[in-house]
């Protein structure tokens, strides 16, 4: 994830570009124009595929290096269907064929396929990657439907199909236009999950000392249902559950200032008091560290509601609250992940009832990806091979036989301690991480 957000760090475009058309309706039809390009069948189109908390208000473009919204994360699995198009049917020049205003929505895309598919071209199918990435080469020049056909088992809404165009007009400052024939889409999923905490730019390698920022989303009550009096009012529990290292210790130390945002079904955004919120860390004792949403926070989020009464894309649909973490020097050993690989990965808890009482999130746990530190797994086994678990060893690092030899061990963090891992007794295996 960490490599895909730095590679997209870029600002967002403000207009709409000509590769991404509207739903049908919102875009006149189109004309194609080579700008002067060869089209010898080099052209491509690459996915970027990401799920965010909600619609965004700011369109992508055909260029590389878009942004991504605040918590966006990649998704790996999903399929997508590309259609090539009838340039003449889609342009218009087809006797008895009316050219589209734009894209189909999802549930009329087979009849927009029986009208405008070029039957010469076989739908081609691709998967995104583990950086949300699918790459269709040796396109030739024209107009394609691209279609999700499969999220991955992701708790998403699909995102709309888009007509691409190929190639992509660029359009400058002052008024000049450029085209380019490796054209990137930027199409979202927007999250149905009722709680969810997101790893944001996460470190290639974690360490001691390493600061991980985190953002816990939930949905909350529907307008007029938030705040109708103090006494009344949406109330909002979120725990987070540090993860704890082998002696109990909390594997990340939680800084108490933290940041909460209120966020549009339209992908607005509108930053709340933080100091409306009750925090309390005894993460020391049990790894819990929570925030306590009163009346204050929940009063601020119906005058949003309030102001957008006419404007259902303008109310709230999410709280989201930004959290920076301090890796500390007991990470090691902090846990390890299903595929057996070394990670720091922590969930949060969040309660929420409305303002009549009733609970619409009842201490619902997060979805969270973990995020992976380098390292490795070991297994301790007896003479035939079998792993070792009647009792525990542990184990130190070296550089070299020669250090090895001397004494001379690899280092805990930032400490003057040896590194050590014990192995468990349940299935007699130990982890270095870190590295």
């Amino acid at each position: 994830m960490a490599s895909m957000l730095k590679r997209l760090s870029g600002a967002l475009a403000a207009l709409v570009a000509l590769a991404l058309m509207a739903p049908m309706g919102a875009v006149p039809a189109l004309a194609l124009d080579a700008g002067g390009l060869a089209d010898d069948g080099s052209a491509s189109i690459t996915v970027h595929k990401y799920k965010t908390q909600s619609a965004s208000s700011t369109p992508g473009t055909g260029e590389d290096g878009q942004g991504l919204p605040v918590g966006a994360q990649p998704l790996e699995g999903v399929s997508f269907t590309l259609y090539r198009l009838d340039n003449a049917k889609v342009e218009g020049a087809v006797a008895g064929t009316a050219a589209p205003a734009g894209a189909p929505t999802a549930d009329d895309v087979a009849a927009f396929l029986a009208t405008y598919r070029d039957n010469g071209f076989a739908p081609n199918v691709q998967t995104t990657d583990p950086d949300g990435t699918a790459t269709w080469a040796s396109l030739a020049f024209g107009y394609y439907l691209l279609v999700e056909t499969d999220a991955g088992g992701a708790n998403v809404d699909p995102a709309v199909p888009s007509i691409v165009t190929v190639p992509y007009a660029r359009q400058a400052m002052g008024g000049s236009t450029s085209y380019a024939k490796d054209v990137h889409v930027y199409p979202k999923n927007v999250s149905r999950e009722e709680v969810e905490k997101t790893a944001i730019g996460a470190p290639d390698v974690t360490a001691p000392g390493e600061k991980l920022e985190y953002q816990i989303a939930f949905m909350v009550p529907e307008a007029g249902k938030v705040h109708a009096s103090d006494a009344a009012a949406m109330k909002a529990t979120v725990v987070d559950r540090l993860p704890l290292n082998a002696a109990g210790q909390p594997v990340l130390t939680v800084n108490p200032s933290f940041t909460v945002t209120a966020l549009s079904k339209g992908g607005d955004t509108t930053a709340l008091n933080a100091g409306d919120i009750v925090f309390s860390d005894t993460s020391a004792s049990d790894g819990l560290v929570t925030w306590t949403f009163g009346p204050e926070i929940a009063k601020a989020i119906e005058g949003i509601n309030s102001t957008n009464a006419s404007n259902v894309d303008g109310q709230v649909v999410k709280v989201l609250l930004g959290i920076t973490a301090t890796v500390n020097d007991n990470a090691y050993n902090g846990g390890i992940d299903a595929t057996g690989q070394p990670s720091i990965a922590n969930t949060a808890v969040a309660t929420v009832s409305d303002s009549d009482g009733t609970v619409m999130i009842d201490g619902k746990e997060s979805v969270t990806p973990a995020v992976t530190t380098m390292g490795f797994k070991l297994t301790k086994v007896d003479a035939d091979g079998n792993p070792v678990t009647s009792d525990s060893a542990t184990f130190k690092l070296a550089a070299s036989y020669a250090d090895a030899v001397a004494g001379t061990f690899i280092k805990n963090g930032s400490t003057s301690a040896d590194l050590t891992a014990t192995s468990s007794l349940a299935d007699g295996t130990a982890v270095f991480s870190g590295l």
